[in-house]
């Protein structure tokens, strides 16, 4: 979730960082980013805004439960 706080200009981000172990247990850490626009001019904000809502408007999760699949053929050989 992202807000924009007017009295000390700033973006205020709320996200998590999801750990999901090789057990399936989950840990959540909750994170705020904070971002500050007192120097950034008017014209600007709107650009500075999409930025960090691409960026941090996001669950982070790190799953190690996934597994990577490893082909067998030499990197040499393309057919």
């Amino acid at each position: 979730m992202i807000r924009i706080q007017h009295h000390p200009e700033q973006l205020r981000i709320d996200t998590d960082i999801k750990f999901i172990d090789k057990d399936g247990v989950e840990t959540v850490a909750p994170v705020v980013i904070l971002v500050g626009m007192n120097k950034v001019e008017e014209k600007n904000r709107y650009n500075i805004y999409k930025i960090a809502s691409t960026l941090f408007n996001r669950e982070f999760i790190l799953d190690k439960q996934i597994k990577i699949t490893t082909t067998k053929k030499p990197w040499y050989k393309f057919w």
